[in-house]
């Protein structure tokens, strides 16, 4: 078994140098055939529309890509590709997987529930993007179709004046937004209450927030965020009571994200309703980005 903290290896000495600084590409990444075939599709939009050449892509994945499928990989693109591990035979603590059922079953009896689990709590935890202040998400059948905003993969400027010209950053870039039935979202608005009272948490994002609860209240449906492709600011989400949420979500009972199914899209933007100001969040989704990828494999 390789540690979740140590990266396969990249079967060449050399690679396109990383700029190990600023942002990421992220991917998660399976050993199946197809989705190997795909992500060429993916890796090759990004040399043909992003005007950054330097920000390395992280392809996470569960150490179990043979040396062919590296090579393959390795071959799609000229920019800078790492491979860090993630462990999805690991389990919360009190979660027995062997007794549990599974309700949401694709390829394995865990896995989707494992993906979610990823992009919600785990991928904030990561060693990788220790030298990262941003990434940004793709799936391996998604890709960009044209030219994208230059700011890519990072996140634009907020222009302020106050006094002063000053600049900051988004926290987050958003891609379209929708809903999520009541099958796979039971008990989470009960939970992310019982989170904001225990914890005096004031919704930054009071009119979303409340957006949220009215559709919930109205058609026991939650929204979310398309974020098979999102821009994210690292520290933004690593911040304590942001990661403690997470954690109530993802870690300890009701254990939603593995029994219900909670999926990371429903728990992204509530998360942004509690601890994001609207004014950090950029809402205009990205044109040029289609999911699934349109272009022949």
């Amino acid at each position: 078994m390789i540690a979740k903290d140590q990266q396969q290896s990249p079967l060449q000495e050399e690679q396109p140098v990383s700029n190990k600084k600023g942002t990421a590409i992220a991917v998660l990444i399976s050993n199946h055939s197809q989705d190997i075939i795909k992500l060429k599709a993916a890796l090759e939009s990004l040399d043909s529309h992003l005007s950054d050449k330097t920000s390395p892509v992280l392809l996470f994945n569960e150490g179990n890509l043979n040396l062919e499928q590296m090579a393959k990989i390795l071959n799609y693109t000229g920019r800078h590709l790492e491979f860090p591990i993630v462990n999805f035979t690991d389990f919360p603590i009190g979660f027995d997987p062997k007794v549990e059922k599974g309700n949401w079953k694709k390829r394995s009896k865990w896995g989707y529930q494992q993906m979610c689990r990823f992009w919600i709590t785990k991928i904030w935890e990561h060693p990788a993007l220790e030298n990262f202040s941003s990434f940004m998400r793709m799936d391996t059948d998604s890709c960009f179709g044209k030219e994208v905003h230059s700011y890519l993969p990072g996140l634009p400027d907020i222009e302020r004046t106050q006094g002063s010209n000053s600049k900051s950053h988004y926290v987050y870039s958003a891609n379209r937004i929708s809903r999520d039935g009541p099958t796979y979202t039971s008990g989470l608005m009960d939970l992310t209450e019982k989170f904001i009272e225990s914890n005096g948490i004031i919704p930054q994002n009071g009119a979303l927030w409340n957006e949220i609860k009215k559709e919930y209240n109205k058609t026991a449906r939650v929204k979310l965020v398309y974020n098979n492709f999102e821009v994210a600011n690292i520290s933004f989400f690593q911040q304590p009571n942001v990661m403690a949420y997470q954690h109530a979500v993802s870690e300890v009972e009701p254990f939603g994200v593995f029994r219900k199914r909670w999926g990371d899209a429903v728990v992204r933007i509530i998360t942004l309703a509690l601890f994001a100001e609207d004014s950090t969040v950029n809402w205009i989704p990205e044109e040029g980005y289609m999911h699934p990828c349109y272009p022949k494999y």
